[in-house]
């Protein structure tokens, strides 16, 4: 009886233990900054991508009474040649629970203010569908956003899919686009980590989603809009999962 029981503990103990395994590897948070780590962001024209911008992390200071990291924005050679005050401008942000805030050296009143936040739910502060991914064999939080009419897809760890370390975009246009603006590559130091191809895989969420519980029943567009009616044709979003229509 005692042999029976002691077993039975045990395949208990080892149920929870590969519960609470099996738990922690789907909540292990990805952080987005990284010392060393540098997001490219370029413009795609007729098929031929032209550098925007680098958001690169120099390293680690204090700035405005937060330990953060500094962040350089180095701009395409034309831009730095029109504007090279811009080389004298830089970022701080600094990471904690999923959300990473901003702040910057060149504006006088600048504030530390919420820049991602990777823990939002659907109806949360702009955030209309939540779903999982595995990027490289890891489990990450993608987040389809549509905030004060500015939309955007966040990948935990990744940031914005098209913008890098901007959530919404670069708020202060040096040059108009005339093209599509992608996030083309990460680096970590000197080593690659993602290029073009795999954060479009990311964002088309072709043979990576991994479909979760997402309280949001509303169907959306692949830009976050929100469709009154079941599309005719398409793609679009219901609970976090992908669906074609032909």
């Amino acid at each position: 009886m005692f042999m029976i029981m002691n077993k039975r503990i045990y395949t208990v103990i080892l149920s929870l233990l590969a519960i609470t395994q099996a738990f922690s590897q789907e909540n292990n948070y990805e952080k987005l900054l990284v010392d060393g780590r540098k997001w490219n962001v370029a413009e795609i024209q007729y098929g031929d991508t032209i550098n925007q911008w680098t958001d690169r992390i120099d390293y680690e200071v204090e700035f405005q009474g937060k330990k953060c990291f500094k962040v350089s924005r180095i701009y395409s050679d034309l831009v730095m040649e029109m504007f090279p005050e811009l080389t004298l401008q830089h970022l701080y942000m600094y990471e904690e629970e999923g959300r990473v805030y901003v702040t910057n050296d060149y504006e006088p009143d600048a504030k530390w203010e919420k820049s991602f936040d990777f823990t939002l739910k659907p109806g949360e502060e702009g955030c209309v569908a939540v779903d999982f991914i595995k990027v490289n064999g890891t489990l990450r939080r993608r987040l389809y956003m549509d905030y004060m009419n500015k939309k955007a897809i966040w990948v935990e760890g990744i940031g914005n899919i098209n913008y890098g370390l901007s959530a919404y975009g670069n708020g202060d246009a040096v040059k108009p686009t005339t093209g599509e603006v992608v996030l083309a590559s990460i680096y970590d130091r000197e080593q690659i980590m993602y290029t073009y191809n795999d954060l479009k895989n990311i964002a088309d969420g072709i043979n990576t989603v991994i479909v979760k519980t997402c309280t949001n029943k509303l169907s959306y567009d692949l830009y976050g809009r929100r469709l009154n009616t079941q599309p005719q044709r398409g793609l679009y979003i219901r609970e976090g999962r992908k669906y074609v229509v032909k």
